[in-house]
This record gives structure tokens, sequence and C-alpha cells, in this order.
């Protein structure tokens, strides 16, 4: 019996500490506070290795300086005038209006208030034209030619290069100096023309029957009574006659 008492004892004793280090359990269904960590279960504060400093400034690299001012290439000045060119100046006055009735032979009255006929036609470009004529006017036609050459024809079929002087005979005819052709021709009252002496680019100084004659640059011509024509023949410095055909 002694000897269970000590076992007992034992044992509660070894109750008791377990008691100590686990804290009194309370009463049935209960449990106590828990008992305080032991020295080895405690825990330091963070050494200074496990302790993070706060963030640095950002360096001068990472920053980022405010925008600059616009630059002067960005800017748009003020639209200048308008040029003088896209200026419009005002309309010209209104002429004065055409005769009334503007009709080949109809009366009219010129700018000077001088009465006169109206005379009407296209120029050489189709424009038509009127004019208030107040003295005798002449019509002119084209006797022959039209264009340069050297050719015997009836009217524009003629040909002549520069042609200068002019003479008339008593029954109609023309004589002309075909200068650049070194001719003299004849156009009769028809239009007819006919190379009456010289040659057609064959200049020179000869005299002879019609195409052997030579002239050079003929110029002048006059005709008398008779029929005789007389020829400045300007580059030979000579006056030629050419008598009419027998």
């Amino acid at each position: 019996m002694v000897l269970s008492l000590r076992v007992f004892r034992s044992l509660c004793a070894v109750f008791v500490v377990g008691l100590l280090a686990a804290g009194c359990a309370g009463t049935d269904g209960e449990q106590g506070p828990a008992g305080p960590a032991g020295a080895d279960g405690e825990q330091g504060p963070a050494g200074a290795d496990g302790e993070q400093g706060p963030a640095g400034p950002a360096g001068a690299d990472g920053e980022q300086g405010p925008a600059g001012p616009a630059g002067a290439d960005g800017e748009q000045g003020p639209a200048g005038p308008a040029g003088a060119d896209g200026e419009q100046g005002p309309a010209g006055a209104t002429g004065p209006a055409g005769p009334s009735g503007s009709t080949d032979g109809s009366a009219c009255t010129n700018a000077a208030g001088v009465a006169g006929t109206v005379i009407s036609g296209a120029d050489s470009t189709g424009l038509l034209l009127a004019y208030c004529v107040t003295s005798p006017i002449g019509t002119v036609t084209t006797s022959a030619g039209g264009v340069q050459g050297s050719a015997d024809g009836t009217g524009a079929d003629a040909r002549f290069s520069y042609p200068e002087g002019v003479a008339v005979d008593g029954d109609g005819n023309l004589y002309v100096t075909d200068t650049d052709n070194h001719t003299i021709r004849k156009i009769t009252p028809a239009g007819v023309v006919t190379t009456l002496a010289g040659t057609a680019g064959s200049y020179g100084s000869a005299d002879g029957r019609g195409p052997l004659a030579r002239f050079s640059g003929p110029v002048g011509v006059a005709v008398d009574g008779d029929g005789n024509l007389y020829v400045t023949d300007r580059q030979n410095h000579t006056i030629r006659k050419i008598t009419p055909a027998d």
C-alpha cells in the first residue's frame, strides 16, 4: 500500500508538471489559456539584413522634364492680305451702240456728225466690220496671184514673187515687174497672166526676145503711147526698153 502511494505521488507530480507546461485544464469541457512560450520558442525581431529600406528617389535619367514650349515652326502666322492680282477692277463703261440698221448702202452719221453711207463686210479673220463712210470709196479685188512662186495662169492660178512696179496701157493691159523672179509679166483685162520678158529664176543682163532676155531685180515699169515699156533694172543699174510684139 505504501508503494502504491509513492507511485501515485510520482504520477501526480508528473501530472502537475504537465499542467504547468500546458496550463491547467478547466473544468470538464473547458480548456485553459495557453501557457507562455518558452525562450526557445520565441522569435526575435527581424534582423537588419531582413529589413528593406525605403525606395530611393528617381534617378535623374529616369525623370521626365516638363513639355517644352511650341517651336516657332509649329506656329502659323495670320493670313496675308489679298494680292493686287486677286483684285478685280470695276467693269468698263459700255461703248456706244452702233448705227441703227447698219446694212450696206444705208445712211449713217459718223462721230463728227457727218453724213455717210454704211459699208460692211468680213475681214481676213472672219470678223464682221461696219464703217460709216463719208467720202467716195473703191472696191478692192485681186486681179491675179495669191501664192508665192512663178507660174502663168488666170487669176488666182498665177504666181508671183515680190512684184513691185505696175503700168497700164491704153487697152487695159497691166505690166508688172516680178522682182524676185527677174521677169516682166502681162495681165490682160480678163486676168490672164503671161511672162512678157525674161525667165523665172534666171537673172543676169542680156538683151533678147522674150525668154532670152535677162534682168536682175527689176522694180519700176512705165508704158508710153506706142505701147513701149521702160523698166528700171535695179541690180544691173540700167533702164531697159521692151517693144510691143510684132
